[in-house]
């Protein structure tokens, strides 16, 4: 079916320039099209009709869904985050082709210090192990990866990919008691537990040990820690623990 006719009864232009909009100034569906000409001389002969190579109307930019494995890493070597690992899946575009997917991750002030160029296939993984284009470990903080592309069509795309945290530094605790003595039948102990330096915290363990190192009460989550714990003086089975 015809979107847009162009006639006349002279000879016709050298080129005809289709900007996508049908004889009804709408624009036209996306997808594939070609042109098709017929032409009557003035003896009445008609030529049969000719057709043009297909081409593509398309006017949606390449797009990616980003993924992170950790909005934390820590490439120090210690086997634990030490590589940040990015997803990417591509949506579904049946539109013109795309050449040149690209990646980026960005520091804080905004300037690259790692580059991956994916040319017309964009991987569904890769990974950082925090090493700069300048072959060196790059500084503890916040960074974002982008993804960029242009189609053959002209479309342009900057997905953000969300914005992760490189830290090496090595977190130290503090840990207070108050008070420092106290009768499980009219009170408890407070600990509360300061972070002295370093990085947030994601998991946590606590216990209270009585004289021969036995471990009488514990907790853990894989969460940050809470401001204080109030310790009332029982086992974790229940049992009031001995003096000492």
């Amino acid at each position: 079916k015809a979107v847009r006719t162009y006639s006349g009864t002279d000879n016709p232009p050298a080129s005809i320039v289709f900007d996508g909009k049908t004889d009804s100034g709408a624009t036209a569906p996306e997808g594939a099209y070609c042109a098709k000409v017929t032409a009557k001389y003035l003896n009445g002969y008609e030529t049969d009709p000719l057709k043009s190579p297909v081409f593509i109307l398309d006017v949606t930019s390449p797009n990616a869904k980003i993924g992170l494995s950790n909005p934390v890493f820590s490439p120090d070597g210690d086997g634990n985050l030490d590589t940040l690992f990015i997803t990417q899946v591509t949506a579904p575009d049946y539109g013109s082709p795309v050449n040149n997917w690209k990646g980026s991750i960005l520091g804080a002030d905004g300037k690259v210090v790692k580059s991956y160029d994916f040319g017309a296939y964009l991987p569904e993984k890769i990974s950082w192990d925090g090493i700069t284009e300048e072959t060196g470990l790059a500084d503890n903080g916040t960074y974002t990866y982008v993804v960029t592309a242009s189609d053959a069509a002209g479309n342009t795309s900057r997905i953000k990919g969300g914005s992760f945290t490189l830290d090496t530094s090595k977190t130290e605790l503090l840990l207070s008691a108050s008070p420092l003595a106290f009768n499980p039948a009219t009170g408890s102990v407070r600990l509360t537990p300061v972070v002295k330096s370093g990085s947030a915290i994601s998991s946590y363990t606590i216990s209270v040990t009585d004289k021969d190192n036995n471990t009488v009460w514990k907790q853990s989550a894989n969460k940050a820690l809470p401001v204080s714990f109030t310790w009332n003086g029982l086992s974790d089975a229940g049992s009031r623990c001995a003096d000492g």
